[in-house]
């Protein structure tokens, strides 16, 4: 079992994947280049997990667990030491891609 997960991007999706992993019990490292999505995720994570309460599909405990769940991190270094797991979910632009997997080769555990 995954016990910890780096997601790297804080978009739409990035946001969704921390979600569903820290719903299942992962710890969560959250990372984005921009600090301002970084800064925003936080707040989509907890409106959905809200949603997902008032619609009755999970209670407010299990929301507040997922949510402490997911640690936004400020570096990608921070983010993915240690992870079981990296999700890359950024633009999709080849050369940014080929840019990332390359400093995650240096950073993670194989």
């Amino acid at each position: 079992m995954i016990e910890s997960a780096a997601v790297i991007g804080a978009g739409i999706m990035g946001v969704g994947i921390a979600q569903v992993l820290a719903m299942s019990q992962v710890e969560v490292s959250l990372y984005d280049a921009s600090p301002e999505q970084l800064a925003k995720a936080r707040g989509r994570l907890a409106e959905n997990l809200q949603l997902l309460v008032a619609h009755g599909v999970i209670s407010a405990g299990r929301a507040r667990e997922a949510l402490a769940n997911v640690t936004p991190k400020g570096s990608l270094a921070a983010a993915v030491t240690g992870a079981g797991l990296v999700a890359e979910v950024i633009p999709e632009r080849l050369d940014w891609k080929l840019e990332l997997y390359t400093e995650i080769e240096t950073l993670g555990r194989p």
